[in-house]
């Protein structure tokens, strides 16, 4: 085999699988990984095919192909520590392509701290690091909305946060949206992130309404005003207290509104509060049906892997840690199975 052609098989086999061998273990967490684990990518640098290894990263990404991200996020970073000018300026353009959620961007700042350590370069913040960085959150500019829900849902991952990026990333925003909620993520002049004014355009207000709506959130004692606020905002379970997420009522709304792989993952915890077995289940069972159909599916991120592990820990009726017990809802397995199926057809 060409040594081209068998350092890319390897390499597509490391982002979609995590692993250099041929096989998928599905109850290790792929996220510990060292410059050991990628001579192949290593090798292709040397031979200057770092751009085709950025495109094989960016086309895994784009088109669902991976279970997991770390792996992703790993090559990614590994191409940024370890590529020239060249390659981490076509690299940093496919930031947000690659980095959809804060998640992965929280992981791809990990992965290049500890590769930056290894090459002995205690910073790992030069100028292309934060500029690449900076445009992650402005790339929002005309999204800003977006940007608000993202890093109030996705606070912090891998020891990182916003704060500390934005800080180190010294991002200076491109608009007033922008420069309202990095306000928020630092903590400063909170008076006026959340005052509207009459001369602020729609975004603008849109964005201001809806932190404000977080910041009510998280200091609501009262389920009633708590479930107005997550109707009128569509707040994530990340922006709920502690105190109202085992309140039915609270899992009823945010059912409505969220995102398909958060649905997935709390199933069980949906199913144990009754939600699908009282005198309104049949509603909530559609409206779990309709969110799951294969159109939805196909416009999605869920990796096929990742719904057949949710229909499998939903079938067992217990959590990871055993601290959640359910007893699993015949309807509701059966939309998973069909989910799996679909995917696995949706698939490219």
């Amino acid at each position: 085999m060409d040594l081209n052609k068998q350092d890319e098989y390897l390499l597509r086999r490391f982002i979609c699988l995590g692993s250099k061998n041929s096989v998928y273990i599905s109850n290790t967490q792929h996220t510990k990984f060292s410059r050991n684990d990628v001579p192949f990518i290593e090798r292709l640098i040397e031979r200057r095919r770092g751009i085709e290894v950025l495109d094989c990263i960016k086309d895994v990404s784009d088109n669902n192909k991976a279970c997991r991200q770390e792996p992703t996020m790993f090559a990614y970073a590994f191409c940024m520590v370890h590529g020239d000018q060249v390659m981490k300026k076509y690299g940093y353009k496919m930031l947000n392509n690659i980095c959809r959620i804060p998640t992965h961007l929280f992981e791809f700042q990990n992965y290049c701290e500890e590769l930056n350590k290894q090459k002995n370069d205690n910073s790992g913040w030069g100028r292309s690091h934060r500029m690449g960085i900076s445009k992650w959150y402005n790339n929002f500019a005309n999204d800003a909305p977006k940007l608000a829900y993202l890093v109030t849902k996705y606070k912090k991952r891998s020891k990182w946060n916003h704060r500390d990026i934005v800080r180190l990333a010294h991002v200076k925003p491109t608009n007033e949206r922008i420069r309202t909620i990095l306000k928020f993520i630092v903590n400063k002049e909170m008076d006026d992130v959340v005052t509207l004014h009459e001369s602020l355009d729609k975004d603008h207000k849109e964005v201001k309404r809806f932190l404000r709506a977080v910041i009510e959130a998280k200091e609501c004692e009262d389920k009633v005003q708590l479930i107005e606020l997550i109707t009128l905002h569509n707040l994530a379970r990340e922006h709920i207290p502690n105190s109202f997420l085992s309140e039915k009522e609270v899992w009823q709304v945010l059912l409505r509104t969220m995102p398909l792989t958060a649905m997935i993952r709390n199933m069980g915890k949906m199913t144990k509060l009754g939600i699908f077995d009282d005198e309104h289940a049949s509603f909530y069972v559609t409206l779990v049906e309709e969110r799951m159909e294969s159109k939805t599916l196909l416009a999605s991120t869920v990796h096929p892997l990742r719904i057949l592990f949710a229909l499998r820990q939903y079938q067992e009726g217990k959590g990871d840690k055993g601290k959640l017990e359910w007893h699993p809802n015949r309807a509701i397995t059966t939309i998973l199975e069909k989910a799996f199926d679909d995917t696995v057809n949706l698939q490219p």
